[in-house]
Parts: C-alpha cells; structure tokens; sequence
C-alpha cells in the first residue's frame, strides 16, 4: 500500500473515499476494504447520492456494506449535492476530533449533514 511508505509514524491512518456512485473500475474493493483493516487503517466515506438508473438507491448502505472499516469508521450523506461542502467540513471535524457519531463505536453512518443518526 503507497501509504505504507511514508517514514514516519502517524497515531491513526484514515483513507477518505467521497462518491457519487459505487466501484465500477480498479480493484475489488472488499480486497482493498480488507487490506486497508488489516494494517490498521480507518476508511470513512462521503456518499453523495443521485438518482439515476444504475446507480443504488442506497449509496451510504453501500459504503458501509463495502467501503467502510476501522473502529468509527463512518459514512456521512447529505441530502443534496449542494450540502456536500457542510459535509465535508463536518467529515474532517469528525476526524479531528476523533468523535465517534451518535457515540457509538464501530461501523455507522449519518443519514444527512444534521447529524441524525441512521444507523
């Protein structure tokens, strides 16, 4: 993995994926999902959905099904392209912080830029 390159020594890896549609070219990403968990990284997502034919109906279901792994790993959706801007600041916020969404640990994804939690 390129990152595993860097000389240094970094207290959390975080990869950040932000899409607007799931894998359709490169690898497979449940390999790479599962590459990523094994050394230690934390991939969080933001899902900007859309609705056109061959795109799913539920991208933040996606990147937490296939994306997503590490301990507070998250996925933020906001409701409308325009709001992707509010969450990516909140994204970084997030991982700054190094706050867990709703307070709960694990896989979880906010359902829009509010901060409602949807799982």
């Amino acid at each position: 993995m390129l990152l595993d390159r860097y000389p240094g020594h970094a207290g959390r890896k975080v990869i950040d994926v932000s899409t607007n549609g799931t894998n359709n070219d490169g690898l497979p990403l449940i390999d790479s999902r599962t590459r990523a968990f094994e050394v230690g990284y934390i991939v969080n997502g933001i899902a900007v959905s859309r609705g056109e034919p061959g795109i799913t109906d539920d991208l933040p279901g996606y990147l937490e099904n296939n994306v997503m792994t590490g301990a507070g790993a998250f996925v933020i959706a906001p409701r409308k392209p325009e709001e992707y801007a509010i969450a990516l600041r909140r994204k970084l916020v997030l991982e700054i912080s190094d706050r867990q969404i709703g307070g709960a640990t694990g896989a979880q994804y906010a359902s829009n830029v509010t901060g409602q939690t949807a799982r």
